[in-house]
C-alpha cells in the first residue's frame, strides 16, 4: 500500500512539473519574446556589426567565429529576430553577421515555428 502512495505521489509531482515547464514555455513564447542561441568563440564586443544575406557578398577575408538560431513560436516578426541576432554578434564581437537560413516549420499539436540561422564573422 505505501509503495502505491509513492508512486502515486511521484507521478503526481512529474505531471505538475511537466504542465509548469509547459506553461513557462508557452508565456515566452505568447509574449513574442525572442530567444536567441550562439555557439562559438566570443571577443570583445562590438559596437557595429555589418549585415549579409550571401557569403559571396562579403569583401576581403574573414573567419567565422559562431553559428546562432532562433527559438521562437509564433507569434513572430522576423525583423524582430533579425535585430535580436545583430545585438548577438555585438556582444560576442563579430564584425558582421550572415544570414543563412530562413525556414517555417510545423511541429504537430504545435505553433508554426519560423527558423533563422546565421553565421558571425570577424574580419582578418
Amino acid at each position: 500500500m505505501k509503495m502505491t502512495a509513492v508512486l502515486f505521489s511521484r507521478g503526481i509531482f512529474f505531471l505538475i512539473a511537466i504542465l509548469l515547464s509547459s506553461c513557462v514555455a508557452l508565456q515566452g513564447a505568447l509574449s513574442g519574446e525572442v530567444s536567441i542561441h550562439y555557439i562559438g568563440e566570443s571577443y570583445e564586443a562590438t559596437t557595429t556589426v555589418e549585415t549579409f544575406y550571401a557569403v559571396q557578398d562579403v569583401v576581403g577575408h574573414y573567419k567565422v567565429i559562431g553559428h546562432m538560431t532562433n527559438d521562437l513560436i509564433l507569434p513572430y516578426e522576423v525583423d524582430d529576430i533579425k535585430e535580436k541576432m545583430q545585438e548577438k554578434a555585438k556582444q560576442v564581437g563579430a564584425d558582421a553577421i550572415i544570414f543563412t537560413d530562413l525556414a517555417s516549420a510545423h511541429v504537430k499539436d504545435e505553433l508554426d515555428k519560423v527558423i533563422v540561422k546565421a553565421i558571425a564573422i570577424k574580419y582578418l
